[in-house]
């Protein structure tokens, strides 16, 4: 009950990853604006937001190059790229968007071409996780 509350809740708040602390933090779009990309400090969250990129070399969140396409022909020509008619803003395509878990390990990840990924402390599907291999 209580202890329930505070475990499932009130810990989440700011959390940037969870689905409160995103609207209390302000992650999720309101009239069409976003947070600057900076302050997604997780890979994930950044790759969530189609406006922002993760740079993978200084790993931090970056505005993505479809950020600065301005009108919906360029955006729909550039590569990787699509438009929000919604919020009429550019952003990048976003695989592993699926709201569900078995559409979201039915769909592929184009960059690995390995099955996306449902994260269940997230609620959300991804791309899967890296693996680093190493020659000996």
């Amino acid at each position: 009950p209580l202890d329930d509350f505070l475990s499932e809740v009130l810990v989440d708040l700011c959390n940037p990853n969870s689905k409160f602390g995103r609207i209390i933090l302000g992650f999720e779009k309101l009239e069409g604006h976003h947070l600057p990309c900076g302050s997604f400090t997780e890979e994930r969250a950044c790759y969530r937001e189609a406006a922002c990129s993760w740079n993978a070399t200084s790993l931090v969140c970056e505005w993505s190059t479809c950020h600065d396409e301005c009108s919906e022909d360029k955006c729909n020509a550039a590569t990787g790229c699509v438009w929000d008619s919604v919020y009429g803003e550019c952003g990048r395509v976003v695989e592993c968007s699926a709201k569900t878990q078995t559409a979201c390990e039915a769909m592929k990840y184009t960059v690995t071409d390995e099955a996306c990924r449902w994260y269940a402390e997230d609620k959300a599907c991804g791309p899967p996780p890296c693996t680093a291999t190493t020659e000996d």
